[in-house]
């Protein structure tokens, strides 16, 4: 069984097999040579592919989660060959590594373990605040509507605003609902004074051509609008949209004279 010849070794392992599914070898005397068949799983272009057995290995109860450790060793394996069979084979494994994942799970593999059911959908939690991993965890259902709902009001406004660029998602996959995100708009509203530039342009182009602003947003707006160029860049498609009226525009003739050059300059170009 561990010869260095692979011709010997092949048929001696196959041999092995086919008498203890006979009955003719006893599942001590199989459980007494288990380091030996391990030994395999880690061997690159043998004969003999011990991972066909694995199944057969865990069903009989020769593979345990005694050997977690040893399977997450070659699903972290350096060597490609290795580590791709390992994976080939994960939910088989789960049963085996079920609980002790952490150390390999990352948002690359977060998907497949969670498929396979190695990890539960509490273990991928963590990736809540990796707004890249968010399409995958509406997906296995992690994300809650508490969850949405916490991170649309969030006092982190770079998380606030990587919840708000994805409440498409959340309306689509009805994680919340129209209603959920009407009453939470003004913090995707409070999205158009950040210092951030990336972000406050953002917020003024989503908030200008989305669908969730009504005439009760239009005091906010008029607000701020003088105070970014991005606001200025939309009076007119505000007036022209019918949000802003010609009395509203009229609170605007104080920005003329703003000690604040730019948006002076700003204010002059949309005066007529």
């Amino acid at each position: 069984l561990d010869s260095k010849d692979e011709i010997a070794q092949y048929f001696a392992w196959r041999t092995m097999f086919n008498l203890f599914k006979m009955g003719l070898v006893s599942l001590d005397e199989v459980k007494e040579r288990k380091k030996l068949f391990l030994s395999l799983l880690e061997a690159k272009d043998k004969v003999f592919d011990a991972w066909y057995y694995l199944g057969l290995m865990i069903r009989k109860g020769i593979i345990t989660s005694d050997d977690a450790e040893f399977f997450l060793k070659l699903l972290d394996s350096p060597d490609k060959q290795i580590r791709f069979r390992a994976w080939t084979h994960v939910k088989l494994l789960a049963k085996i590594i079920r609980g002790k994942a952490r150390k390999i799970l990352s948002q690359d593999n977060v998907e497949v373990l969670l498929k396979s059911g190695v990890i539960t959908k509490e273990e991928a939690r963590e990736f809540l605040n990796s707004p890249n991993m968010w399409e995958i965890l509406v997906k296995y259902k992690v994300m809650t509507r508490k969850d949405a709902l916490e991170m649309l009001s969030s006092k982190d406004e770079n998380l606030r605003y990587e919840a708000w660029k994805n409440v498409d998602l959340l309306l689509r996959k009805r994680v919340v609902t129209l209603d959920d995100v009407k009453r939470n708009k003004k913090y995707l509203l409070s999205l158009l004074e950040s210092k951030d530039e990336k972000i406050r342009s953002w917020a003024w182009d989503y908030v200008l051509n989305g669908t969730f602003i009504s005439r009760e947003d239009v005091k906010t707006i008029l607000k701020l609008l003088g105070t970014f160029e991005e606001g200025w860049k939309r009076f007119n498609e505000l007036v022209y949209e019918k949000l802003i009226t010609r009395e509203e525009a009229k609170e605007l003739l104080d920005l003329l004279s703003s000690p604040n050059e730019r948006i002076r300059a700003e204010a002059w170009k949309n005066v007529t």
